[in-house]
């Protein structure tokens, strides 16, 4: 049985959208509210500014073959009041969603547990999901847009202006470590319950993430675009191995979930970037007092502070020599996947291909330290090479120990 339906709980002005507005329900039991209710939409709907409109049933499903001049699309009003549709406690899941089928403008989902919710949202016939985990009260749409003009067309005609808030959110705007924002695409998301947040992609050209990850997945992140510092800022996050669409993630397609929970307003939009990684190195001398000429131990730890592996490029580390200590191996010796040149310079020069990701990457060697007759301190200092394993950014790529000697 088919019936159309509209529950006044979830309305707000609706004698004003009344006329544009229907939804097809196909249900499989007597309430429309249960949740075993099975509902389906075949587009031509739009909800209008200040409108909510809601589903109850179990499953809500995009039904092809709906005719109409936005066939398979249900739309709400983007600008403020915007018009929301939502789904009630009860509706766990969506089918049918595509390019073709989708909520184009804002969807809303309520929640008295904590599930995660798959928000079907869309913009420019192009379906990009977006994940709430718990998802209560969570209201999100998708802009197919620069965000840095930040504007995109009505489905009547015509573009809205700058969304949301009149803002835009330039691409080149971006924290340290951030190396590039897409310009393809930004999610506006809403909510004041924390929440793990997952984004999509499934277009070579529209969502080009080849190009911007230089075609290493491991290097996308989520970004999230911070109000009062006026900056895209990285969000960490993994690559999912099995995506909201159901499939693995590639650079084709996929989706990409934060680490941790998110306040999805503490961030105006957030969308896709690709960050670096960044290294930084520390160093430890034993024992730190010394008498006479001594045996010492140097230690260094590089350690990777941004959750992103670096290249497998050549990693390069800098150690300054003195006339106070000498080194205790050969230039060829390999300790722990750190292969020891010689000198270089002024410096005692180390370099690795490792790929180090959220973690440190630790070798010691011996050494000889000489007081030369005097009592005083001495500072050994370590720097990595600046992009080495395509870190950035530089600021942070020194440290320093400092021991007492005597003779």
């Amino acid at each position: 049985m088919k019936q159309t339906y509209i529950n006044p709980s979830f309305l707000k002005g609706w004698k004003n959208a009344a006329a544009s507005f229907a939804l097809l329900a196909t249900v499989t039991t007597s309430a429309v509210n249960t949740a075993q209710a099975q509902e389906g939409s075949q587009g031509n709907t739009t909800i209008f500014g200040g409108a909510e409109a809601g589903f109850f049933g179990a499953n809500h499903s995009f039904v092809t073959g709906g005719a109409g001049t936005q066939a398979g699309i249900i739309g709400t009003i983007r600008s403020t009041p915007m018009g929301i549709l939502s789904y009630a406690d009860g509706a766990t899941t969506t089918s049918g969603a595509d390019d073709a089928n989708h909520v184009d403008g804002y969807v809303r989902k309520y929640s008295s547990t904590a599930v995660k919710f798959i928000f079907p949202v869309g913009d420019n016939n192009t379906f990009r999901p977006f994940a709430a985990s718990p998802a209560n009260l969570v209201t999100g749409a998708y802009f197919r847009a620069d965000p840095g003009v930040a504007i995109t067309s009505q489905l009547g005609g015509g573009t809205y202006g700058a969304l949301p808030g009149g803002g835009t959110f330039p691409v080149t705007a971006k924290a340290p470590g951030v190396t590039t924002v897409s310009n393809k695409g930004y999610w506006d998301i809403d909510g004041a319950t924390a929440s793990r947040l997952s984004l999509s992609w499934d277009n070579v050209v529209v969502d080009d993430i080849s190009t911007l990850t230089g075609g290493d997945i491991n290097k996308l992140t989520i970004v999230g675009w911070n109000p009062t510092a006026t900056r895209w800022e990285k969000i960490a996050s993994t690559v999912d191995p099995t995506s909201l669409y159901g499939t693995a993630s590639t650079l084709t397609r996929g989706s990409i979930t934060s680490n941790a929970t998110v306040i999805p307003t503490s961030y105006t939009v957030y969308g896709l970037a690709a960050a670096s990684p960044d290294l930084t190195p520390n160093i430890t001398v034993l024992p730190s007092v010394t008498t006479g000429i001594a045996t010492i131990l140097i230690g260094i730890d590089v350690v990777e502070l941004n959750d992103i592996p670096t290249n497998g490029g050549l990693i390069t580390l800098n150690i300054r020599t003195d006339i106070n200590w000498t080194i205790g191996i050969t230039p060829g010796t390999v300790i722990d996947g750190w292969t020891y040149v010689g000198v270089v310079g002024v410096n005692h020069r180390f370099t690795s291909n490792l790929v180090i990701r959220k973690s440190a990457a630790s070798f010691e060697f011996p050494a000889s330290f000489n007081p030369l007759g005097a009592s005083g301190q001495f500072t050994f200092n370590v720097s990595i090479l600046s992009n080495s394993g395509g870190e950035s950014p530089n600021t942070n790529n020194t440290d320093q120990e400092t021991i007492t000697f005597q003779p």
